[in-house]
Formats: structure tokens, sequence, C-alpha cells
């Protein structure tokens, strides 16, 4: 079943770093339009960024306790 648990660890990894990706596309587009300033983009890609790290290690850990069950 550990495969199973490492697929499904993959997917949501894969979906969060996607998510991420896009949302610094968009902020780097606002940028770019003159919508935002490059401060604003810099600080929104850190969040973002930050925000991404914790769920991949939240992510990474329910597939660690799903091996380890």
């Amino acid at each position: 079943n550990t495969a199973s648990h490492l697929s499904d660890f993959i997917t949501s990894a894969g979906a969060t770093i996607a998510n991420a990706i896009v949302n610094d596309t968009i902020a780097f587009g606002d940028y770019l339009s003159g919508t935002s300033t490059w401060q604003d983009f810099v600080a929104s890609s850190n969040e973002n960024w930050s925000n991404s790290v914790h769920d991949l290690s939240g992510e990474w850990n329910t597939f660690t306790n799903s091996v380890a069950a």
C-alpha cells in the first residue's frame, strides 16, 4: 500500500508546486502591468513559497505517517 500513499503524496505535492508557480506568475504579471511594485511581487513570492514549503511539509508528514501505520 506504500505505492498508493506515495502516489497520493506525489499528486498533492505536484499540485502544491503548480499552484505556487501559477500564483507567482500572476503576481509577476501584476508587476509587469504596473498594478504592483517589485517589492510587492517579491513579498508575495516569498509568502507564496513559504506557504508551499509549509504545505509540502504537512503532505510529507501525512505520507510518512501513513507508511509507518
